[in-house]
C-alpha cells in the first residue's frame, strides 16, 4: 500500500528558525524542532480545510494527545525535559502567530476532567498566505512516526468504528468519491488567473459586517490546499444526525468543480433551485396536518415561488419595496434572520416582512423553533439527505447509474446519465408533492 504523503505548510510571514535564534536556542534544537512548529500550524490550517475559518470565529479544536503522539511528548533543552507541545504553542502565541484557549470538561468534583485546546491563526499571519514546504528528511521522519502512531489500537478502533458506519448507499458514494480526480494543472491555472485578475468572490458577513471579497494571497493559499490535497486526502464524513455527507467535494471551491473527472469523464451538476426554502414546504404541510388546519393561500403561494426558483428574487423585491436595505448576502441573510435565528420579543425587519407576506408559513417556522432555534435547519437537512441520498441516489444505482456524487442538494453526473438522473429527481420529488426547478450547471 502506498504511504500517504504528509503536507506541511509554512506561513509566508513567519520565519520560525530566525525567531528561535533570537530567543537563544541552539542550532541543533532549531534544526530538529522547527518543523514541528509548522506541523502545529498545518493542523490548524487542516481544520480550516475540513470546515471553514468562518466557523467558531476561526478557533478549531486540536486533540492534544494526538498532536503529542505525532511530534513527541517532551524535548531536551539544556539538560531539562520540556513539554514540546506546550513550548511550541507558547512560542507561537508570543510571536503573535496564534491565539488559543482551553475548555475543561468532565467531573471537576472527582478530579476527572479533560482540557480541550482551541487554536486560531491570527489575521496578521493568515492574511499573508502560506505555502507548501518541499519534502525533506525531517518531514519524512515525522510522517513515519505519524503512520506508526496510527497503527496503535486506540486509533484503529476509531477507524474501524467509522468504517462500520459507512454502509449501503453511503458506501457506494464513498467508493465513487475515492475514484474522482482533480486535474491539478487545470485547477492551478484557474487559481492563478483568479489571483492575477483579482476575481470577485462571494460576499460574506464577517461579525455582522458585509464584506466584499476578491481573490487575495490568503485565499489563494487556502484554495491551493485543495489542489495539493484533494487527490490524496479522501476524508468522508457522515453526519448521522441528519444523514448529510461531508468531504473535500462539499468544501471544494466551486471554481474547481469543472476540473473534476472519473475515468477521464467530466461531470454535469444538476442543482435544485431554492432547495432549502422548497423543502420547508414539506414541513409546512405536516405542520398544517398536525394542527388540523387547511393549507393556507400564502402557503400555496410560497411553495409555488420555491418550485419555480423565484422565492429569493420575489422576497428581495418585496423587502426593498418596503424600504428595507438588502445586500449581496441576501440569501444567507434570509436563513440567518428568518429560518435559523433565535426568536426574540422584537422581530427583525426580515421577520416582520416575511410574517406579513407569508403569515402561516412564518407561524410554522416559529412553532418548530420554539424549543430550539436549530430545529428548522436540522429538519431541512434531514429531509434533504433522505431525498438526495436515500431516495434518488439509491434509485440511480438500482438503474445502473453509478458514477455520480452529491453535494448536499445537488447531484453531479456524467453527460450520458444527465437526462435520466433529471427524470429520477423529478419523480422522487413528486412523491412528496413537490415540483422543483432543476438547473444544469
Amino acid at each position: 500500500m502506498k504511504k500517504q504523503k504528509l503536507n506541511i505548510y509554512q506561513l509566508n510571514n513567519l520565519n520560525v528558525e530566525e525567531k528561535l535564534r533570537e530567543m537563544g536556542y541552539k542550532e541543533l534544537y532549531i534544526r530538529k524542532q522547527s518543523i514541528k512548529y509548522h506541523y502545529l500550524i498545518t493542523q490548524i490550517l487542516n481544520k480550516y480545510f475540513y470546515f471553514s475559518r468562518d466557523y467558531n470565529n476561526g478557533y478549531v479544536k486540536i486533540y492534544g494527545e494526538l498532536l503529542a503522539d505525532d511530534i513527541g511528548h517532551a524535548v531536551d533543552v539544556d539538560g531539562k525535559s520540556k513539554d514540546i507541545v506546550y513550548s511550541i504553542r507558547r512560542h507561537l502565541k508570543e510571536w503573535g502567530v496564534i491565539l488559543f484557549h482551553k475548555h475543561e470538561k468532565g467531573d471537576h468534583d472527582n478530579g476527572h476532567f479533560d482540557s480541550e485546546v482551541y487554536y486560531k491563526i491570527t489575521d496578521e499571519f493568515y492574511k499573508g498566505g502560506y505555502k507548501l514546504i518541499s519534502d525533506n528528511e525531517l518531514i519524512e521522519k515525522l510522517n513515519s512516526n505519524r503512520i506508526k502512531q496510527r497503527k496503535k489500537k486506540k486509533y484503529n478502533e476509531k477507524i474501524l468504528k467509522r468504517k462500520q458506519g459507512v454502509t449501503g448507499i453511503y458506501k457506494h458514494l464513498e467508493s465513487v468519491y475515492s475514484k474522482i480526480k482533480l486535474d491539478e494543472i487545470g485547477a492551478s491555472e484557474t487559481l492563478t488567473n483568479a489571483l492575477n485578475n483579482g476575481s470577485k468572490l462571494s460576499t460574506k458577513r464577517v461579525k455582522g459586517k458585509v464584506t466584499e471579497r476578491h481573490m487575495d494571497k490568503a485565499t489563494e493559499s487556502f484554495y491551493q490546499m485543495f489542489i495539493d490535497r484533494f487527490n490524496q486526502d479522501k476524508f468522508f464524513h457522515i453526519d448521522f444526525n441528519t444523514g448529510r455527507v461531508y468531504s473535500a467535494l462539499t468544501t471544494l471551491p466551486k471554481m474547481f468543480r469543472k476540473h473534476l473527472s472519473i475515468d477521464g469523464e467530466s461531470f454535469t451538476e444538476l442543482d435544485i433551485g431554492n432547495s432549502q426554502p422548497l423543502l420547508l414546504s414539506i414541513l409546512y404541510r405536516k405542520w398544517c396536518d398536525y394542527n388540523n388546519i387547511e393549507i393556507q393561500k400564502d402557503g400555496e403561494e410560497y411553495q409555488l415561488l420555491c418550485e419555480t426558483a423565484n422565492f429569493y428574487s420575489f422576497f428581495k423585491d418585496y423587502v426593498e419595496k418596503n424600504k428595507v436595505k438588502t445586500y449581496d448576502t441576501f440569501k444567507t441573510d434570509v436563513f440567518a434572520r428568518i429560518f435559523f435565528n433565535k426568536d426574540k420579543k422584537k422581530e427583525n425587519s426580515y421577520q416582520r416582512l416575511f410574517k406579513k407576506r407569508f403569515p402561516s408559513v412564518y407561524a410554522c417556522i416559529s412553532d418548530i423553533k420554539k424549543h430550539n432555534h436549530k430545529d428548522v435547519a436540522f429538519r431541512l437537512q434531514s429531509i434533504e439527505a433522505d431525498l438526495i441520498i436515500n431516495k434518488i441516489s439509491t434509485r440511480l444505482v438500482e438503474e445502473g447509474i453509478e458514477s455520480f456524487f452529491t453535494i448536499h442538494d445537488s447531484i453531479n453526473v456524467l453527460e450520458k446519465d444527465k437526462k435520466r438522473t433529471h427524470e429520477v429527481m423529478l419523480e422522487e420529488f413528486a412523491k412528496v408533492e413537490l415540483r422543483p426547478t432543476i438547473k444544469e450547471k
